[in-house]
């Protein structure tokens, strides 16, 4: 994924193909969590709620938002933390939805 900000380019990719095209210096190794919940690009607090509750359990992120589905970077090493997170908030919001 590319991203053109005045500032300069932004690249999203795997450690493999950016290596091989001669890029060692990145700031950001992390894991890609896909979100399976096909949510609505007007929808609005999800990504906020999610992020909030990463943040609390310092876990940081950086979402990319598909049209389909959004997608939360983790740091490396954190996303096994990052799924139990939510994982706990799926189970939350079903034990809200089945009372």
């Amino acid at each position: 994924m590319l991203f053109q900000e005045d500032e300069g380019l932004s690249i999203i990719t795997t450690k493999d193909l950016a290596e091989s095209h001669g890029f060692r210096d990145y700031t950001f190794p992390c894991k890609k969590i896909s979100l399976a919940v096909q949510s609505s690009l007007e929808a609005v607090g999800l990504i906020a709620a999610i992020s909030s509750k990463l943040a609390s359990h310092g876990i940081s992120t950086n979402v990319v938002s598909g049209y389909f589905h959004d997608h939360i970077f983790v740091p490396l090493g954190k996303e096994d933390a990052a799924l139990q997170v939510l994982q706990d908030m799926m189970k939350a919001a079903e034990s809200i939805i089945q009372k």
